[in-house]
């Protein structure tokens, strides 16, 4: 491997928090063969890939792979306890920091070479999916027809990260490569893509599959693989003619989740259910119903592997995934200006939600948050069962895992993307905030560097306050999120949840969000889906 690039990718790992999970070294091990150094080199060479940062998106949700536990920095050096005298002064560098970055990111995202490619950026986690992304121009003739074309998974490593370079031309234009792939093998050796929780699948064409006579046609002049595919594809060979055969490419996350229905005498069950993220067809392969293939050939997948339900989020509108099994939900969100005056003072005393062996404060609030969930999935199959109604309710389990995968991603773009001072990001990067004494009161948040939000992830008030009680424990965390938000000069805060209550007392509204679409689907039932009530259908399962 070159040393020069041996040594851009050791300076970024170098800096990564030690990871937990019995399968952490499944990404982090993989070793550059000359062969993928090439494709490297040649992936930069194509795209400009010292153009400035234009977005970085998470492959994953659901979403995907090990997150992150709680993250271990280094321990500040003397110059770092110079630097940073003060928790004040430290939070004032970091915004004008990440202030200039951003300038800096605009004018850069301004200058790379324009591109047919579609701007788009959003960030993708454990759920949100976003499909290939229509070009206005026509490619040529479809390589390969779709019944010489199939979906596996792959475990592969060099395949991975091929996976990876081909969906970096739209979710990470300007990012090094070298830093992409170091920011997605991070997040595959968090615990919540480990155990084979996230699977890679790849659309490529059958082992005996040849391309179309009007497509070898086309690529008549084709010299390089990268210029004209030819033949099938063999899942453990990794050259560069191999590669190219991958035609596109999805992840699902294995999640647990529960089900019940109204009337059923089963009752509630523990399933198994899968988010879907990541869909991605290369731009030359597009125009072909390539990610078309893959959704319909990915539904059979899933009900293959005993997942009771599915879920997505969709950049598409709410029609493109109706076609495969997942129905558009109704979607909403509340955005809160970290500016925005309280109606009072709050005055309720809080902590930070924390995940280290002492405490373990995360651990305890999601345990419990579970069981709550638990709890009320049964109360409504309870009500609807008097009410002689034949609704499903379904829901994903709240897991650890799934925030500290959250927690890994704003990790990584603090100390490695927007290289903020590494004392705040250990001192100050927390998972939200929580009454003490009380494991039924608390905010959970996420960091969203990339697109410049504070998400509450989660948000859990004891029902048998009283309304002032519940208004002042209500304003006290939105007043927590104000002050994270100013900290890490976030623009606004976003709550992905109907709450209204929390609303009418905030003057806000609750707004229909036309982006990340959630579209959930049961797997092999008869099940009329206007008779399905997703619970918990909130950012953290995204």
């Amino acid at each position: 491997m070159d040393p020069e690039r041996m040594r851009s990718v050791q300076e970024v790992e170098s800096n990564m928090p030690p990871l937990r999970g019995e399968n952490a070294d499944f990404h982090k091990h993989v070793e550059y063969t000359d062969v993928h150094q090439q494709q490297l080199q040649e992936y930069a060479a194509i795209t400009g890939a010292s153009c400035g940062l234009e977005g970085l998106v998470d492959m994953g949700a659901a979403n995907e792979q090990p997150p992150p536990v709680q993250q271990q920095v280094a321990a500040p050096t003397p110059q770092h306890a110079v630097a940073a005298a003060t928790a004040t002064q430290r939070a004032a560098a970091a915004r004008s920091k990440r202030q200039k970055l951003k300038e800096e990111k605009a004018y850069r995202g301004s200058t790379c070479i324009s591109t047919t490619l579609s701007k788009k950026t959003s960030t993708m986690l454990a759920g949100e999916t976003a499909a290939p992304v229509k070009s206005t121009k026509p490619k040529g003739p479809a390589p390969y027809r779709h019944e010489d074309l199939i979906l596996i998974p792959t475990i592969v490593p060099e395949i991975v990260a091929r996976t990876w370079t081909n969906n970096k031309e739209e979710w990470a234009k300007g990012v090094p490569l070298a830093q992409y792939h170091a920011r997605e093998r991070h997040l595959a050796n968090t615990p919540f893509s480990s155990d084979n929780r996230l699977v890679t699948w790849i659309l490529v064409p059958k082992s005996d599959a040849e391309v179309t006579a009007e497509y070898r046609e086309s690529t008549d002049f084709a010299k390089t693989p990268a210029e004209g595919v030819r033949g099938g594809f063999e899942p453990e060979d990794v050259s560069i003619a191999n590669l190219e055969r991958i035609m596109g490419a999805v992840e699902t996350y294995e999640r647990p989740g529960m089900i019940a229905t109204a009337g059923d005498e089963t009752g509630l069950k523990d399933v198994t259910s899968m988010s879907v993220a990541s869909v991605f067809v290369p731009s030359k392969y597009r125009n072909h119903s390539y990610g078309k293939l893959i959704m319909k050939l990915l539904w059979e997948e899933i009900g293959n592997r005993g997942a009771s339900f599915s879920y997505l989020y969709s950049d598409l509108g709410s029609q493109f995934y109706t076609n495969f099994g997942w129905t558009a939900r109704t979607s909403v969100e509340i955005i809160i200006p970290p500016s925005l005056a309280l109606p009072l003072a709050p005055n309720v005393a809080f902590e930070a939600v924390k995940d280290d062996d002492d405490e373990q404060s995360l651990k305890r609030l999601i345990e419990h948050d579970a069981q709550m969930v638990r709890e009320t999935v049964k109360q409504k199959v309870h009500e609807a069962t008097l009410a002689n109604a034949s609704t499903t309710f379904v829901a994903s389990t709240p897991e650890i895992r799934c925030f500290q995968w959250l927690y890994a991603r704003s990790w990584f773009n603090a100390s490695n993307v927007w290289k903020l001072n590494e004392t705040q990001i250990k001192e100050g990067l927390n998972y939200g905030v929580y009454v003490p004494g009380t494991l039924n009161q608390f905010m959970l948040w996420h960091h969203d560097f990339t697109d410049d939000n504070l998400f509450i992830l989660r948000w859990r008030i004891d029902s048998t306050s009283n309304s002032e009680e519940s208004d002042a424990i209500a304003l006290t965390f939105i007043q927590a999120a104000q002050q994270e938000a100013k900290k890490w000069n976030l623009s606004k805060i976003v709550y992905w949840d109907e709450n209204t209550a929390l609303a009418k007392l905030l003057g806000l509204e609750v707004k229909e969000r036309h982006h990340s679409i959630s579209s959930l689907g049961l797997v092999r039932s008869s099940q009329d889906e206007r008779n399905v009530e997703w619970i918990l259908n909130e950012k953290w399962s995204w």
